[in-house]
């Protein structure tokens, strides 16, 4: 009986915050016979279908002939994807795929967004101290990432 190549117990899909760190695990497995000792698996790690190559730096991948890890640290939006493990024999008569899917939330305050923010307030603030009079009363609301002003005029 011919041996079969299988990943099992592989991690299954993913969701983070952005700037969390992500990872898929996947084991190796042969059934339905033994295996000859010169077969080599080597393991290949896909992002939406383009290879992820080995030495790729956000993407740190190991494989110890049983277990095979991708971990990507900091993921970013783009990271989001489906991500494919595939193992093959050097003789190419044996070859195993699964897939997984990273979600990435975005954060909802982002640099820039906290930037115009600060800015905002800044100019705000001085306003604030330009204008010192009982008669004008400014009123400033935040509103996710987004802001409004009212002014309130009123008289003694």
């Amino acid at each position: 009986m011919e041996p079969v190549l299988e990943l099992v117990r592989c991690s299954g899909d993913v969701e983070v915050t952005e700037g969390e760190d992500a990872w898929f695990d996947c084991q190796l497995q042969w059934t339905q016979g033994p295996v000859s000792e010169s077969v080599c698996v080597t393991v290949s790690w896909y992002k939406d279908d383009d290879l992820i190559p080995a030495d790729d730096e956000d993407f740190k991948q190991t494989f110890d002939g049983v277990s095979a890890r991708l971990y990507i640290s900091g993921t970013y939006l783009d990271d989001a994807g489906v991500y494919t493990c595939t193992a093959r024999t050097s003789d190419g008569r044996h070859e195993a795929s699964v897939t997984a899917t990273l979600a990435v939330n975005g954060l909802y305050v982002t640099y820039a967004h906290t930037e115009k923010w600060l800015n905002r307030q800044l100019l705000c603030c001085a306003l604030l101290f330009i204008v010192q009079s009982p008669v004008l009363f400014l009123n400033i609301h935040v509103q996710s990432a987004s802001w409004s002003h009212q002014k309130f005029v009123s008289r003694y």
